[in-house]
């Protein structure tokens, strides 16, 4: 788990608990309970967008870095192949 991701649970379970404990204060009426799950819908939206972009960072970041250990993993291989014929003799 990444410090973004503990950070990010942290802040939106914050978020989301002081928008319930709010709501135990507020004066009772129909309709209030829905008030309060449309209301945590849009106040989650913005988080959810926030994590859609980390979470891409993170696969392209993955995905770069096996890249680039396949990469190196070819390149050893090559030289070391290299290596062994160049040093084989010839008949």
């Amino acid at each position: 788990m990444t410090e973004f991701n503990e950070l990010f649970q942290s802040g939106f379970q914050a978020v989301i608990e002081a928008v319930v404990d709010s709501a135990a204060s507020w004066k009772p009426r129909p309709g209030l309970d829905q008030e309060l799950v449309d209301f945590l819908d849009k106040l989650t939206r913005p988080f959810l967008l926030l994590w859609v972009e980390h979470s891409q960072t993170l696969r392209l970041s993955t995905l770069e870095t096996l890249a680039a250990m396949r990469t190196g993993m070819l390149s050893a291989l090559l030289s070391s192949a290299m290596a062994t014929t160049s040093s084989t003799p010839s008949s």
